[in-house]
């Protein structure tokens, strides 16, 4: 079905002028405001407003539509009159029209009635081998609910057909909403690291937090695309782009999942403790770092036993606040080859295995 071309702004702002008009000619007829619109008196203003909201080309009832937020002078009546046309008009818009109508429900905080979001979702699941956008994939992603299980798959048969003229941000885009989702679909996700392995891995660090926790998420061991997402990484430390608030929860995030994956790059480790050095790290990133650490089994050479004693130095109130955290990175020194007497005490005592039990996430 061809898509219909755009009304320019220019004439939708004339138009609510012309609608506002004609609303405020009816308020001066001094009527009840709940009976002014069925009153015959202004039967001559509902004609001309009819007549008006049918003669518009259904993209331009489509930007009336989303300006509803815009125009809080305009009552309720005229706003179903325009809704009402524009429900007998959808099947005329096409895909990527109706997905950026129901994305406006959420950006602009357009209240729609139920039965119109579910309609409009329903004619885009019946007219899904009309979905060729990536953006409009990724979209819907986001918002079709997980019990839609059938539009999920149909989805994710459109997103393999057509990741081929994806952008690098779309293709992230998808994997980070299939392990949000915890869907594993294979052939998808080879096709995605596919084509993100053929392309420049450009994104912003939260995106490189996001693609790296997709990949832990899914267990998906990709050499290219692993190597690229390190490289980035790296780049975005090396240029210093960003503050080091932003660029500690990258590289935190980051070392997280690369030990979730069990994924070992040396030089990537060595830099990344090189920063934690310097970076203000928290107590929870020092815990992360040194779960990876043990994953990989690999101790870095700038901290040796020493090194190690020193990082449990500065986390030790964990063993108070956070006893779950404390036993995980007293559990990585005992895998680095590097558990002194005192924090093997430190976990086993009564006390200790006392507040443990005690907690509730333990329980679970």
């Amino acid at each position: 079905m061809p898509a219909v071309n755009k009304t320019p702004a220019v004439n939708i702002a004339n138009l609510w002028q012309e609608i506002s008009g004609i609303c405020e000619k009816v308020n001066n007829l001094g009527l009840p405001p709940d009976t002014q619109w069925q009153d015959h008196s202004s039967v001559e203003f509902v004609d001309q407003l009819h007549e008006m909201v049918t003669s518009l080309m259904p993209s331009a009832l489509l930007r009336v539509v989303i300006d509803f937020p815009k125009m809080s002078e305009v009552d309720s009546f005229v706003k179903q009159l325009i809704m009402s046309q524009f429900q007998k008009s959808m099947r005329h818009l096409s895909v990527s029209q109706l997905v950026h109508f129901i994305q406006s429900r959420g950006r602009n905080g357009l209240a729609l009635d139920q039965s119109v979001y579910d309609s409009t979702m329903l004619m885009l699941q019946q007219r899904w081998v009309e979905i060729k956008s990536g953006r409009d994939i990724v979209t819907l992603f986001y918002l079709i609910s997980d019990d839609s299980a059938q539009f999920l798959d149909r989805l994710e048969d459109r997103a393999l057909a057509q990741c081929d003229s994806m952008t690098v941000k779309e293709l992230y885009r998808i994997v980070y909403c299939l392990a949000r989702r915890r869907r594993r679909n294979a052939p998808l996700l080879c096709a995605l690291m596919y084509y993100l392995d053929r392309q420049d891995i450009d994104l912003s660090p939260i995106h490189l937090s996001n693609l790296a926790f997709a990949l832990g998420v899914l267990s998906v061991h990709d050499q290219g695309v692993m190597e690229k997402l390190i490289k980035a990484v790296c780049k975005v430390i090396e240029t210093r782009s960003h503050s080091q608030d932003v660029t500690r929860r990258m590289l935190s995030s980051v070392v997280q999942s690369l030990g979730i994956l069990r994924w070992f790059d040396k030089k990537f480790m060595d830099m990344a403790v090189d920063q934690f050095l310097h970076l203000n790290v928290d107590l929870f990133d020092w815990v992360r770092l040194l779960h990876t650490l043990a994953w990989v089994n690999y101790l870095p050479p700038q901290l040796g036993k020493n090194g190690l004693a020193v990082i449990m130095r500065r986390i030790s109130s964990l063993s108070q606040d956070n006893p779950l955290l404390w036993l995980d990175a007293v559990w990585a020194c005992s895998v680095l080859d590097s558990l002194t007497a005192d924090l093997a005490a430190s976990v086993l005592s009564p006390e200790f295995v006392v507040k443990l039990q005690g907690k509730h996430y333990f329980k679970r």
